[in-house]
């Protein structure tokens, strides 16, 4: 029983040394410092029982990564990710005007952006809905960064005023310096990977090995991307501008300031009164004697004869 059981530990420490000697031979780096080339690696049939002749696996990542320095040391030609030695700054602004002509302001504004070494991202014209048919432009520009305050002064210079003025300043030093600093990171993972890619012999461990490459070589462009927009953004400042038009001031209705009590109103109010009043009798009796007194002249004489003939008639027969 304790030879079986003194066997059992001794292959088991055997089995142990040797998966730790294989481990140790996969991780341990070349003694040569020169980045390896990559070449394809054969697909062994055995690994995968009835796929019939070996097939060559493409090389999978670049021999080499190499990025466009900020700085270059002693003129020597080799290039690699460094912080920069100036700092980043992001600088943009907004402004709101007002212009007696919308759209030639943002013709000006153009020109200016151009002439600076900057150029338009975007501009709209849009139309308030309002009994004016006013125009208000949008208009956002790129200039160089040292000209960030002359073309902030060139577009308040012709306006009839200025509504808003913004100025935002981000330091993205150090962002910058953390990403370079990653890309180096992921640089010297993506070079042990790939010699680790050329000793490795099983097809499973070379799909996972050119999966972390594809990763890494991701994560790398996603990095170098991100730096070159804090380079680009610190260069070329963004100044949006939104240029509103002249409103016409309405003309202002004169407003009536009250008085004290005082008898003239009053007095003028009552003889207008009286004036009426006289006028309306008068034209009364103008009627009277003009129009109602010939009517009963013309109508009332007769039926009064006639009258007074029916009676004396009437008293006869009696």
């Amino acid at each position: 029983m304790d030879r079986r059981l003194i066997g059992t530990a001794a292959v088991g420490a055997a089995v142990i040394i040797i998966v730790g000697l294989f481990t140790l031979s996969l991780i341990s780096p070349s003694s040569n410092n020169e980045a390896p080339r990559l070449t394809p690696v054969a697909m062994l049939g055995t690994d995968y029982p009835g796929m019939g002749t070996p097939t060559a696996m493409p090389t999978a990542m670049p021999t080499s990564v190499k990025f466009a320095s900020t700085s270059t040391a002693g003129g020597s030609g080799a290039e690699s990710v460094t912080p920069t030695a100036r700092k980043l700054v992001i600088k943009n602004g907004s402004l709101s005007i007002v212009a007696q002509d919308v759209r030639a302001k943002a013709s000006k504004i153009t020109s200016m952006a151009e002439e600076l070494g900057g150029w338009v991202v975007n501009s709209r014209l849009s139309t308030v809905n309002d009994d004016l048919n006013r125009v208000v432009a949008t208009i956002n520009i790129r200039v160089p960064a040292e000209r960030f305050d002359e073309a902030l002064q060139a577009i308040k210079n012709g306006a009839v005023s200025v509504l808003n003025e913004t100025v935002t300043g981000q330091d993205v030093s150090a962002q910058y310096a953390d990403a370079a600093s990653q890309v180096k990171n992921y640089e010297a993972a993506e070079l042990q990977l790939q010699k680790i890619l050329e000793t490795a012999t099983k097809t499973e461990d070379i799909l996972n090995i050119f999966r972390e490459l594809t990763r890494i070589r991701g994560e790398i462009e996603r990095l170098k991307g991100q730096m070159q927009y804090f380079v680009q953004a610190s260069d070329m400042s963004l100044i949006t501008v939104t240029i509103h038009p002249v409103i016409p001031t309405p003309t202002p209705y004169p407003t009536r300031t009250p008085e004290g009590f005082s008898l003239e109103p009053v007095a003028n109010s009552a003889a207008g009164a009286l004036s009426s009043t006289l006028q309306l009798l008068i034209s009364v009796a103008v009627w009277i004697v003009i129009y109602a007194l010939p009517l009963g002249l013309l109508f009332g004489v007769p039926a009064l004869i006639g009258y007074r003939a029916t009676k004396r008639a009437r008293s006869r027969k009696q």
